[in-house]
C-alpha cells in the first residue's frame, strides 16, 4: 500500500510501498505578500529571504514582519497538516514564522494574514552565537522577544496542525537543536468549515539591521490522512 500522503504545491513524491520521499516547497509556487522581490528560490531547493540594511525591528504580531511567501494548500480537511523548516543560513536577531490558517480567499497583506486566525510557530534568533528560541501562538498575539530556550545549533522547527471538516487546531511544535530539543502544544481551535488551507513563511528583524542580510531555509509540508 502506498503512503497515504497528499503533498503541497511544488512537492513531488517517489516510490511506493512503505517508502517514498518528498522534495521541498518552492517560492515559485507561492505568492509574495508585503514585499516585492525580497523572496527567491535559492540553490538546492532553498528559499532566500532578504533583509535590507537599516530594516527596523518588528513590533506587535505577525503583521509587523517584513513579508511572507504564501502557498495555497487546497481544501483537504481531514488529518494532520505537517510542516518542517530546516535552516540553511541562520541570521542573528531575526524572527522566522510558519503560519497555518483556512480562508475563502488568499491574503493580500500582512494584516490580512494576522486577522485570518492563523496558528503560528516563531523562531527567534538572539546573541552572537545565534541561540534560538521558539514560540507557538495564534491570531493577533505578539511576537516573542525573549531568548527563553537559549538553544545553540538550531537545526529545524516543525509544526503540526490537526484539521477536519469543521476547522483546525490544536497544534504541536518541535524545535531540534544542539541544545535540548523543545516541544510545545497549543489547544486553540478555529471553526472554519470551508475554504482553502494556507501556509505562510514570514520573516523579520528583532533589532535594526546594520547591513544587508539573507536568511536561507528549506521547507517541506504534507497532509497525512
Amino acid at each position: 500500500m502506498s503512503r497515504p500522503t497528499i503533498v503541497f504545491p511544488g512537492v513531488t513524491t517517489s516510490g511506493g510501498g512503505g517508502g517514498g520521499g518528498s522534495d521541498y516547497l518552492l517560492f515559485s509556487d507561492a505568492i509574495e505578500i508585503g514585499t516585492s522581490g525580497k523572496i527567491a528560490d535559492g540553490p538546492s531547493s532553498s528559499i532566500q529571504l532578504t533583509i535590507d540594511s537599516g530594516q527596523a525591528a518588528a513590533s506587535g504580531g505577525v503583521d509587523g514582519l517584513i513579508g511572507a511567501a504564501v502557498w495555497n494548500l487546497g481544501a483537504v480537511s481531514i488529518g494532520n497538516l505537517n510542516c518542517l523548516m530546516e535552516w540553511v543560513s541562520i541570521v542573528n536577531q531575526t524572527h522566522v514564522v510558519l503560519a497555518v490558517w483556512r480562508s475563502s480567499s488568499a491574503p493580500t497583506s500582512m494584516a490580512e494574514i494576522e486577522s485570518s486566525s492563523p496558528l503560528w510557530l516563531q523562531a527567534l534568533t538572539q546573541g552572537l552565537d545565534t541561540k534560538t528560541s521558539t514560540y507557538l501562538r495564534h491570531t493577533t498575539q505578539s511576537l516573542g522577544t525573549t531568548n527563553v530556550e537559549n538553544n545553540a545549533g538550531s537545526v529545524s522547527i516543525s509544526l503540526t496542525v490537526a484539521t477536519d471538516a469543521d476547522g483546525y487546531g490544536g497544534a504541536l511544535s518541535r524545535h531540534d537543536s544542539a541544545g535540548t530539543s523543545k516541544s510545545r502544544d497549543l489547544s486553540t481551535v478555529v471553526a472554519a468549515a470551508s475554504g482553502s488551507f494556507y501556509l505562510a513563511l514570514m520573516w523579520g528583524k528583532s533589532a535594526t539591521a546594520s547591513g544587508a542580510e539573507m536568511i536561507s531555509v528549506k521547507l517541506q509540508g504534507e497532509f497525512l490522512q
